[in-house]
């Protein structure tokens, strides 16, 4: 995430160029808030001062790759509904991908962490899907690289790629009203989109529950 997701060209677009690109209304701020080698549990304990600081309205959640190596899926589950509840009280949407496949011995544990998010997103229907990193990454195996976890320099870009695809789908072309736009003007492409919400997305109360929590 942290290198996927930076502002490096990596000879394509940036994440925001992409988004503007295939909806021309839009210039979205990005930042990139990945940090190599963080798990859930790390980010249980610095996503209030995480949300303090930031001021979008977005926020993806993007672990489970080292989770995989040492926490059980109660405990995942249990974290992640922790960071998906801190997001939504804070008047924010969280977006939530699934963990990318990988050749480490951990990866084997992966699929039972991936399906504890889909259970969280079924639970919670404030979750914005992000993109489906596993099985892109299970069907395009030489997008990883020899260290057998990072993507490829190619990788990199269709990861970025896969992101803004995913906002495009979720965000930016939903079919249900999730904002009302303000379309900018010819002289305004370079900044931010100005969206307003049309209903308050605050509950912390979920649809109903499945399976375990």
């Amino acid at each position: 995430t942290a290198a996927g997701l930076g502002h490096e060209p990596r000879g394509d677009l940036c994440f925001s160029q992409i988004i503007q690109a295939s909806s021309p209304a839009f210039f979205p701020a990005q930042q990139d808030g990945g940090v190599s080698g963080w798990s859930s549990p790390d980010a249980v304990a610095n996503v209030p001062r995480w949300l303090d600081e930031f001021s979008g309205r977005y926020v993806g959640l993007s672990f489970g790759t080292n989770d995989a190596s040492w926490v059980t899926p109660d405990q995942f589950y249990a974290n992640y509904e922790t960071l998906v509840q801190a997001v939504i009280r804070a008047g924010k949407t969280p977006v939530v991908p699934t963990i990318p496949w990988n050749r480490r011995p951990s990866a084997g544990n992966i699929p039972a962490l991936n399906a504890k998010l889909a259970t969280l997103s079924a639970v919670y229907p404030q979750i914005v899907n992000g993109p489906d990193l596993w099985a892109f990454f299970q069907n395009n195996q030489s997008l990883i690289s020899n260290d057998d976890t990072h993507p490829t320099e190619a990788g990199f870009v269709a990861y970025r790629r896969l992101w803004a695809e995913a906002m495009l789908a979720g965000v930016y072309r939903c079919g249900s009203p999730r904002f009302v736009t303000t379309p900018l003007g010819a002289g305004d492409q370079a900044e931010r989109a100005r969206t307003r919400p049309t209903r308050n997305r605050r509950g912390l109360v979920p649809a109903r529950r499945r399976g375990d929590s």
